[in-house]
């Protein structure tokens, strides 16, 4: 069976943005800003700017153009309220886990696509564009001083982490 288009995205924006299911029980309209989001990560705070894959924003341009214009949060459960269900349990985790499962691999927490994008960008020399991606606070007093990062440097980042996980030539959610 194929996967529920809201599963793909959640996917999609775990890996492409290296976002955890915190950040998607947060994220609004506004965040989307064409095709990349711009908003603080949950735990820190720090205002993060992720270009999109063609995958990601086609999906959520599918997601949105779906959704009642006067709803602002992009996820819900389904009565409406925030993903973080019954239990303490998380629509989104388990979710996931459902899709490990399905694909006959070890089920995993939706946060290990934050770690895995984390540790497939450890090797990029742009540390600077590589945080601001993930919204970690730059770690040496130099950072402070950078206000802006071209937008080339942090699609560099984003495209890096695709290049890993998508063979040349095919999508994941087309």
């Amino acid at each position: 069976p194929s996967t529920p288009l809201p599963v793909q995205l959640w996917v999609l924006l775990g890996i492409n943005a290296a976002l955890g299911q915190s950040d998607l029980d947060d994220m609004t309209r506004h965040h989307v800003r064409g095709d990349r989001l711009e908003f603080p990560r949950v735990k820190s705070g720090v205002t993060r700017t992720v270009p999109l894959w063609p995958e990601t924003d086609r999906l959520l341009v599918a997601w949105m153009a779906a959704m009642p214009a006067t709803r602002d949060k992009l996820f819900t459960s389904i009565k409406g309220g925030p993903l973080l269900g019954e239990h303490n349990r998380h629509v989104v985790t388990k979710a996931f886990r459902e899709l490990c499962i399905h694909a006959k691999i070890q089920p995993r927490g939706f946060y290990s696509l934050r770690r895995t994008f984390r540790t497939m960008t450890d090797m990029l020399p742009d540390r600077h564009a590589v945080d601001l991606v993930m919204g970690h606070e730059p770690d040496d007093q130099g950072r402070r001083y950078v206000q802006s990062v071209d937008h080339s440097r942090l699609r560099a980042v984003v495209d890096h982490v695709r290049s890993q996980v998508m063979p040349i030539g095919r999508s994941f959610a087309g």
